[in-house]
């Protein structure tokens, strides 16, 4: 994968017990934050190798606290390498982390599909229906008792 590194940013978001991921408009922070339900994260575009296809990879970050997980550093870490030079993933229960490996050849640059032109755009299309930005959304409904 290779990461595309004016294509992230740092968001609130919402995960459900499905584990679908939400993003949070300011206007309903309140309510989620109080609830102790939302997480801040930062979420990349990445670039499978050879497919053309981008994807979008929250990571937490760290709490009130300064504390974060193995697996959320070690993944920060790679998408740090990721910037500059193709990289290669895998979880590692053993580490409590990601392995991270170079490819064993040098790679050509990536080669960024158009559309989307932008981040925004990019977060559009893969939140679509994921947004929580009304005060009617299901997931308020939901946890508020609004069936």
């Amino acid at each position: 994968m290779r990461l595309g590194n004016d294509w992230r940013i740092d968001l609130p978001i919402y995960e459900d017990s499905d584990g679908e991921t939400y993003l949070v408009g300011q206007e309903f922070l309140g309510f989620l934050n109080e609830q102790g339900l939302v997480k801040s994260a930062r979420i990349y575009t990445l670039l499978a190798h050879g497919s053309g296809v981008l994807f979008l990879s929250p990571i937490g970050l760290p709490d009130a606290d300064g504390k974060s997980n193995s697996y959320n550093r070690s993944r920060e870490e790679a998408y740090s390498k990721a910037e500059i030079e193709w990289v290669r993933i895998s979880a590692n229960k053993e580490l409590g982390g990601y392995d991270c490996w170079n490819p064993e050849t040098e790679m050509p640059e990536p080669d960024w599909p158009t559309p989307p032109n932008t981040l925004k755009e990019m977060l559009n299309i893969a939140f679509k229906n994921r947004y929580i930005n009304a005060p009617d959304h299901p997931i308020l409904n939901q946890l508020k008792g609004r069936l």
